[in-house]
């Protein structure tokens, strides 16, 4: 079998056996982008933020 058939093959069978996303990996995957996107946004906020430097 060549290399292709082969990719061709695995890729129907995950399809077939794939149910999508658990509860819990849903709940995971939002907590987590939420927190990195808070903490780029609080990043920003002090970086954009901060005193200017008098010289």
């Amino acid at each position: 079998m060549d290399h292709l058939a082969l990719l061709a093959l695995a890729q129907t069978e995950t399809a077939a056996t794939s149910t999508g996303l658990q509860p819990a990996g849903w709940v995971f995957m939002i907590l987590s982008v939420s927190f990195v996107t808070s903490l780029v946004g609080w990043c920003f906020y002090k970086v954009l933020t901060a005193p200017e430097h008098e010289s």
